[in-house]
């Protein structure tokens, strides 16, 4: 099993690096795909096989093994089936994939403001009403409050797109949007502001999204940026892969104290200075562990399997995530979305650590084909494989997209910096489809409804300009 499970691994290696030779789909989005299957799929089967004693010999479970070949399968029929529609599309055309933007770059100045104010309300409440510590977030997830919390909700899905708004702005390839600076630095701000931010509270994972987005941007601007850039970014991105670590290792020392110790950088130099490993050895191999620690969903879905089987929950993920859009003032009754007893505690990422009562409270990554078969068995698996395909075609559609809108979801649905859920079940699938729809259904009515007088107001510029011109001949 071992033997087929490193097996498949390298097909999909090779079966992705011809997606990206194709051209077809977005380097993006390929790029993406890589660092998803070599985050949770790779290193976690590599590393159980070459530290067996660093990883208390899991990889001789057989359930463990069984899960990382179904999960490795499943994303191989993935990538494959879209290297296979791939061959059957056209070419994106030049002006699609540079694409001019669909809204003036004062349009898009104007948003990035309002993006930045929503963030700073946004944090600074969650500081008020949640608190300052990991442990205290994530308590405030499955509690009821978080359910009754309208407010939250809404800042919290407009919150959801932040982000990845920044992110499109800065990568996107309009020539007018890069010469306005003001867009450049807007940008930069709100992604800098909110990695501190989530870096701040205990997220580790944020440690690592400056490392991919100076990667991605060079790989989607490589024919602009010059030599001397280019090896500057790549010296930057360099340092940050060694200081990550340190970083990581630090803040998860932080996370633990149970004392009123924060995370402020007084903390933060204190413990670095007085918890370094001994040796550059130790250094490494504590590195390695936080990684596996991090990534290692497949042991997460052996303990699902192990205690609860095949075939168990049937649809409830499924219809639960069917009602998400729904407010809950309509449906007070609506269930949690993508939960299988209507409960937070029904969540499988929530589940799976009260099956263990050493882990229970936490959040766990659980694979998207464990889940798949704890719902359905095998048709799970098949029906997960079929929206995923669907979903990554959507997303290659939008990260291709001329309009700024769809390159923002396109970023959305790749769940940056871990990218944990570029391959999802097939309840978080629907859930997050249908409030994109909801989302793109209300941003195009609002531009509908406003059309006339943004027609009007461009005609009015377009006379001041022409009286302009006159007067100066």
């Amino acid at each position: 099993m071992v033997f087929i499970a490193f097996l498949v691994s390298i097909l999909i290696v090779l079966v992705l690096i011809g997606l990206y030779r194709s051209r077809k789909f977005s380097p993006v989005l390929i790029v993406s795909l890589a660092l998803y299957m070599g985050f949770w799929n790779f290193f976690p089967l590599l590393y159980s096989t070459l530290a067996k004693q660093r990883t208390l010999n899991i990889i001789l479970n057989s359930m463990y093994i069984r899960v990382a070949v179904l999960q490795l399968v499943s994303s191989f029929v993935i990538i494959v089936m879209l290297y296979l529609i791939g061959r059957f599309r056209p070419a994106t055309p030049r002006a699609l994939r540079t694409g001019r933007g669909d809204i003036s770059a004062n349009a898009v100045v104007r948003l990035l403001i309002l993006t930045l104010i929503l963030i700073v309300i946004m944090d600074l409440r969650s500081i008020l009403t949640i608190g300052y510590r990991f442990a205290e977030r994530v308590q405030f997830v499955v509690s009821d409050i978080n359910r009754s919390d309208v407010l939250g909700s809404v800042l919290s899905l407009a919150g959801s797109y932040a982000l990845p708004f920044a992110i499109a702005c800065l990568l996107a390839r309009f020539d007018k949007y890069h010469r306005d600076r003001r867009i450049t630095f807007l940008a930069f701000g709100i992604i800098a502001l909110q990695v501190t931010f989530l870096i701040m509270v205990g997220v580790r994972a944020y440690v690592l999204l400056p490392i991919e987005l100076m990667m991605l941007y060079l790989i989607v601007n490589r024919k602009k940026v010059v030599p001397i850039a280019k090896a500057g970014i790549v010296l930057l991105v360099l340092g940050l892969v060694i200081m990550a670590p340190d970083i990581s290792r630090v803040m998860l020392k932080l996370r633990g104290i149970q004392t009123q110790e924060g995370y402020d950088l007084i903390n933060f130099v204190h413990r670095a200075r007085t918890d370094r490993p001994a040796s550059i050895d130790e250094f490494v191999l504590s590195a390695l562990d936080d990684l596996y620690t991090k990534f290692n969903s497949y042991e997460k879905g052996a303990n699902l399997l192990e205690f609860e089987g095949m075939n168990r929950v049937g649809l409830s993920l499924i219809t639960s995530s069917l009602l998400s859009p729904v407010p809950r003032f309509i449906i007070p009754t609506k269930p949690v979305a993508f939960s299988s007893n209507g409960d937070y505690s029904g969540v499988p990422y929530y589940y799976v650590p009260s099956l263990d009562r050493a882990a229970e409270g936490n959040v766990v990554p659980v694979p998207s084909s464990a889940i798949a078969i704890w719902e359905l068995g095998y048709l799970g698996v098949g029906l997960m494989i079929a929206f995923n395909i669907a979903y990554l075609l959507f997303a290659d559609t939008c990260l291709k997209s001329g309009l700024l809108l769809f390159r923002t979801i396109g970023i959305f649905i790749l769940f940056m910096p871990t990218f944990e859920f570029l391959i999802a079940p097939t309840g978080l699938i629907i859930k997050e489809a249908l409030r994109i729809l909801i989302i793109v259904f209300s941003i195009k009515t609002c531009l509908l409804a406003t059309r006339q007088y943004r027609q009007i107001g461009m005609a009015r510029i377009e006379r001041k300009h022409d009286a302009a011109r006159n007067a100066a001949q």
